[in-house]
């Protein structure tokens, strides 16, 4: 049976889904991107980053307001923690902010108990 999603959830999966789903100018080639700006008049590797760039600044955004949100996106935030992903980096000013509330400390307990977790040293 699936589980009530925690308050505030739905900002930390946007977060996930934002940086999870960004693209890499690497997937369009020179060629490729010259034949699109000369044929259809925009260039593809433009367009990942603008979109990249995009989602930077709405995923530095969802940082802040969980930060501002503070306490009742603890539960959230700590799924976040316990998921896997670079990611999770966004969620590190709110640990820094609210990193007393229980949930909150046991992913971190968990985070560094992950030898190859590459936020283990950050939280």
């Amino acid at each position: 049976m699936p589980r009530d999603p925690y308050p505030h959830e739905e900002l930390v999966q946007e977060l996930r889904r934002i940086l999870c789903g960004m693209r890499s100018t690497h997937s369009i080639s020179d060629d490729t991107d010259q034949f699109y700006a000369g044929v259809a008049g925009y260039s593809p590797m433009e367009q990942i980053m603008e979109d990249n760039s995009r989602g930077f600044r709405r995923a530095e955004a969802i940082s802040h307001e969980l930060v501002n949100i503070g306490p009742p996106a603890a539960d959230a935030v700590a799924l976040g923690l316990r998921m896997q992903g670079s990611w999770r980096e966004y969620l590190v000013p709110y640990v820094r902010a609210h990193g007393r509330k229980k949930s909150i400390v046991a992913a971190i307990k968990l985070v560094r108990k992950r030898e190859k977790d590459p936020l283990r040293n950050e939280i």
